[in-house]
């Protein structure tokens, strides 16, 4: 077995032609130079790391790139973060080479990378990942070496941490998210030495909360795996899948933890336990789990849940690209005090005209309206179509009225979203016309500040004067105009 030695004794390039996983032969003789990790990259369609042969102690890092055979800068820099944890490991890396182009390309990044003359690799090492978030921390906002899911990449905004039901609300009640050696109290190398770890992860991974992007079905596959026992089949992907609970956070905040961790395989991993409070976005559940985990949950925690009915979709990758649509929304918006009344919601960026802002929680549906307060009513409910009165959610149960807003709701494909009525600024708290898609007799005395002020809301959109009526009739819920179809001829007849 030929070797060309890359990094000391730690990296080299195995020279030969065939891919050496497809040899038992060459796989025994690895072990036995005691090495750890075998990494080829070919023309693959995705990257995965799983344990190769039937001894624990090799793995196999199966590394797919954008654009085969020439990796992107980002693909080189994060093979060198992953040659960096292995090393700070004591592990033995070899690597193979499809392509002569790529071995090119590689070979150059990692001597330009692994400079440390004079102060020894293992000082090298340390000072390399104490700065590590500085090179990771501008991620480009998709990644396309694996293009597995729907949107034919990774979408890098935010990362997701997938559990069972089970597990779900025991992290929902105590607002915390273990890694698998606190959460089990057992060591890693215990953990790595169990038949559940068919992918053979070392022991350190077991130390670390870990993160897929946040359109990666790969964490949902893993809570099948572990519920039934086996590897997934097509069947249990698509008719019979029962996805986990996504918990959904920004990557750069994460980074910004101070037990943050890159491997160059998980991109984003927490030491120990993550605090979710500080740092979560959004909790997805499948709707059957509504009633376990609204039991479960601490009270500040409530206003992150939300929930989808998972027998919409035809298979896990449908439900995973719904359930990212959510949470990226969420993250659009920031609430805090407002001017207006109470609490308001502000836009995180800039929206253009008709662009999607936010999707709205519907889920939380008013089964017994006998137990309901005035309170309720005036703050707490929305009253859409045949009937149906849901429990606004957070954050857009926070939107405030305005006599000029900026905002409007529209129903597409059986999903509610909120979109800009005109340009909005960053900064720029979000209201709409509570009168807009309104019926009833409810009013209230408003003090909105706005120069258009009508002073008195009333609930009934036909109340408004028929100016501002022809104004919103292009931003009316197509149920609500159906409703009062009669009304709205009248007022198209209006001139």
């Amino acid at each position: 077995m030929k070797i060309e030695w890359l990094i000391e004794k730690n990296v080299g390039i195995l020279c030969c032609q065939q891919n050496p996983v497809k040899s038992d032969i060459t796989i025994k003789e690895l072990i036995d130079n005691n090495f750890n990790v075998i990494v080829t990259i070919a023309d693959y369609d995705y990257s995965l790391s799983w344990r190769e042969g039937s001894k624990q102690t090799m793995r196999h890092y199966q590394c797919s790139l954008s654009n085969y055979p020439k990796p992107n800068d980002w693909e080189l820099n994060h093979l060198n973060e992953y040659l960096l944890y292995e090393i700070d490991h004591n592990r033995k890396i070899a690597l193979w080479f499809e392509n002569a182009q790529t071995d090119k390309f590689v070979k150059d990044s990692i001597n330009q990378f692994f400079k440390y003359e004079n102060i020894g690799l293992s000082v090298f090492v340390k000072s390399k990942l104490a700065f590590q978030r500085e090179r990771v921390i501008d991620i480009p906002p998709k990644l396309t070496h694996c293009q597995a899911c729907n949107e034919k990449g990774c979408l890098t905004d935010l990362v997701c941490h997938v559990m069972s039901v089970t597990d779900a609300a025991k992290i929902l009640q105590s607002g915390v998210i273990l890694s698998a050696c606190k959460a089990r109290k057992e060591s890693g190398r215990t953990l790595a030495l169990e038949d559940r770890n068919a992918a053979g992860d070392p022991p350190d991974y077991f130390e670390y909360v870990m993160f897929t992007f946040g359109n990666c079905t790969a964490g949902d596959r893993l809570v099948m795996e572990r519920t039934l026992g086996r590897f997934p089949t097509d069947k249990d992907l698509t008719e019979n899948f029962y996805p986990g609970v996504r918990f959904y956070f920004r990557y750069t905040d994460l980074v910004d933890h101070p037990g943050f961790c890159s491997d160059g395989y998980h991109y984003c991993k927490i030491k120990d336990r993550l605090d979710i409070k500080q740092y979560l976005v959004v909790a997805i559940a499948p709707r059957t789990a509504e009633s376990d985990l609204l039991k479960a949950i601490s009270p500040k925690l409530k206003k992150y849940l939300m929930f989808i009915d998972h027998t919409k979709y035809s298979d896990l990758w449908l439900w995973s690209h719904r359930a990212y649509e959510l949470a990226e929304s969420k993250k659009n918006v920031i609430v805090k005090e407002s001017k207006i009344h109470g609490k308001g919601v502000f836009a995180a960026k800039d929206f253009k005209k008709d662009e999607p802002i936010l999707d709205v929680d519907d889920s939380h549906v008013v089964a017994d309206i006998s137990k309901l307060t005035k309170e309720n009513y005036d703050f707490d409910l929305d009253f859409l179509a045949n009937g149906k009165i849901i429990w606004m959610q957070p954050p857009e149960k926070y939107i405030n009225h305005f006599c000029d807003p900026n905002l409007y709701f529209k129903t597409i494909g059986g999903i509610r979203k909120v979109y800009a009525m005109r340009d909005i600024s960053k900064g720029e708290e979000l209201t709409c016309d509570y009168s807009m898609n309104g019926w009833g007799d409810a009013t209230f005395k408003c003090n909105c500040g706005s120069e258009n002020c009508r002073k008195i809301w009333c609930a009934d959109f036909f109340k408004l004067s028929v100016f501002l009526q022809r104004k919103y009739l292009p931003y009316l819920e197509d149920w609500f105009k159906k409703q009062v179809k009669g009304k709205i001829e009248e007022l198209n007849e209006v001139r």
